[in-house]
């Protein structure tokens, strides 16, 4: 399903630097759209939303629904949640890097032909 980045919760998750949560996002969290829960079917019942930083660049944004056993996301699971991000944009800056230099590469073999 493609969404305008300002009708989907990563929308406003890709403005900061850090992890926002939202919790029952139906009533209480100006930020959360329930658009997608409405073309699904879905409930959104908490959320957390990171984007993915390469410096100050935002390579994507990552979303934690629902978590499991438990009401909310605690500043814990924040934590645990931004650590991994670290890595991810590393692996994804790496193979952005490798994707353009196979553009290039492929770019040189067609002039020597």
């Amino acid at each position: 399903m493609k969404i305008a980045k300002s009708r989907h919760n990563s929308g406003h998750g890709d403005s900061k630097a850090g992890p926002i949560e939202i919790m029952e996002g139906y009533d209480e969290h100006t930020h959360f759209s329930d658009f997608v829960d409405k073309q699904t079917g879905f409930t959104t019942n908490n959320l957390l939303t990171t984007p993915i930083m390469y410096g100050k660049e935002v390579l994507a944004v990552i979303m934690a629904i629902n978590k499991q056993q438990a009401d909310a996301f605690t500043k814990e699971d924040e934590t645990v949640f931004t650590k991994y991000l670290e890595f991810i944009s590393v692996v994804l800056k790496q193979h952005h890097i490798n994707y353009l230099y196979n553009i290039e590469s492929r770019k040189s073999q067609a002039h020597r032909e």
